[in-house]
């Protein structure tokens, strides 16, 4: 809680020292002197509100005023010395009038001249038309730019009446505006107005037929029927083959009938071969036989088909 007291006082100090102070850039003095930049009170032509005035304190050295009555010459015109402006543009030595807050007392205001180069003052102030301009004290932004006393527009909430809107002037600097402004939306349109209506008179109502409309029987249409199709006849399916057992590799022993002799025993080797297909091998007459038939031939319908004379339909070679 204490901590948050001494943050608020310190806020409300800075802001005072914000609007009542002046930056002042280092210079040289005629014998030689050194002055380095620093602040001073805001000018307003009151002798108690200086910092170097009795009973005040510098808030940025601590030095006590000491002084007790003001400066002859406090009060009277104040001697600028030359100075090169942020834009590059140099300033030469003037004189001024005294500052003391009434803008009607600078020689640039309409009505008063410089009396030391006899320049008649242009820039008008409130107190000539009376209107509500607002007079804004000199201070220093946070960025370190001093910003100098200057007039601004009574603030009445629409911006077409700003001097920095387009198309209105600065009547104490002469500037021209050059901000593009929106007008404010009209908040309701103005009356329309009144007129009295001449009514004609009224014509008589046209004669409705209020009789029940006559009803007209309807024929019901003739629906020609379709004949259906006639159902196909079921057709017979034949009986799948059934499915032949493929021979498995191996040495088979077979026996071959010829005639009324007795069966010939061979041994009978099957090897496997292209998919699809076997190699069967045997000895016929002392010499060995291979031929490669279909997976589904038996090694008697092989040996069958390889003694006869021409080649049968189990694709025997």
């Amino acid at each position: 809680m204490r901590f948050l007291r001494w943050f608020v006082l310190a806020l409300l100090v800075l802001v005072q020292l914000g609007f009542a102070q002046v930056h002042v850039r280092g210079y040289t003095r005629k014998d030689g002197t050194y002055v380095a930049p620093h602040y001073r009170s805001n000018p307003d032509g009151i002798f108690s509100n200086n910092w170097s005035t009795q009973g005040n304190v510098n808030p940025y050295t601590g030095a006590v005023g000491t002084k007790v009555t003001p400066p002859d010459d406090y009060g009277s015109d104040v001697y600028v010395r030359g100075y090169t402006r942020q834009n590059g543009t140099y300033v030469a030595p003037h004189y001024r009038s005294a500052p003391d807050g009434n803008p009607s007392n600078n020689w640039s205001t309409l009505g008063n001249s410089n009396p030391y180069t006899g320049a008649v003052g242009t820039k008008r102030t409130p107190l000539d038309d009376d209107s509500s301009d607002v007079l804004v004290r000199g201070y220093t932004r946070q960025n370190g730019t001093y910003v100098a006393p200057h007039f601004r527009s009574s603030p009445d909430g629409n911006p077409s009446n700003n001097w920095s809107a387009l198309g209105n002037v600065n009547p104490h600097t002469g500037e021209p505006g050059r901000r593009m402004v929106e007008p404010l939306p009209i908040s309701a349109a103005p009356p329309a107005l009144e007129r009295t209506a001449v009514l004609a008179p009224t014509p008589p109502a046209p004669r409705v037929d209020v009789s029940p409309p006559r009803v007209v029987p309807l024929h019901a249409p003739t629906v020609s029927r379709i004949p259906a199709p006639p159902t196909p006849a079921p057709v017979p399916l034949r009986p799948e083959a059934p499915m032949r057992k493929k021979t498995q590799p191996g040495t088979l022993r077979i026996g071959i009938q010829s005639g009324q002799r007795s069966p010939e025993i061979l041994d009978v080797t099957v090897q496997a071969a292209a998919p699809g297909q076997l190699r069967f091998v045997w000895k016929e007459l002392d010499q060995v036989v291979s031929v490669v038939a279909s997976d589904e031939s038996t090694p008697s319908e092989v040996v069958r088909e390889y003694r006869r004379p021409k080649a049968g339909s189990l694709g025997v070679r």
